[in-house]
């Protein structure tokens, strides 16, 4: 499924899965989520429409990135004791932010092989 289509067969962001209302925005679930970093950074990133199918370079990219928040989000914590780590991630911005990191990689970075098919150079001399 392509970047922000919607359509991940594993999770999507305001299905309530049976529930009466979302519960992603009571303490309880903020707890859950605080205890299960994985599984906030996932559902962050499917409200940005990177989904757990999404299997496109800059999704594997995207899902690579968690180990940095963590890290990111340790050294925030010296600053504030009382920060969550949604709150964090919040803070590193949306989607034209990811993508303006992702594409500040070189081309290999981004997992792309532009050579893989284009022809081979010639040289020509007069």
């Amino acid at each position: 499924m392509p970047l922000g289509m919607g359509g991940d067969p594993f999770y999507t962001p305001g299905n309530t899965y049976g529930a009466a209302f979302d519960w992603a925005t009571t303490p309880l679930s903020n707890y859950y989520l605080e205890q299960n970093p994985r599984f906030a950074f996932g559902r962050y990133g499917a409200q940005q429409g990177v989904g757990l199918g999404d299997q496109s370079n800059f999704a594997k990219w995207f899902q690579s990135q968690f180990n940095n928040t963590q890290q990111g989000f340790g050294q925030a914590l010296a600053s504030n004791p009382m920060l969550q780590y949604q709150e964090y991630l919040g803070g590193l911005g949306g989607m034209d932010d990811w993508r303006g990191r992702f594409n500040a990689q070189t081309p290999g970075q981004r997992g792309e092989q532009p050579g893989r098919f284009a022809p081979s150079v010639r040289w020509l001399t007069r």
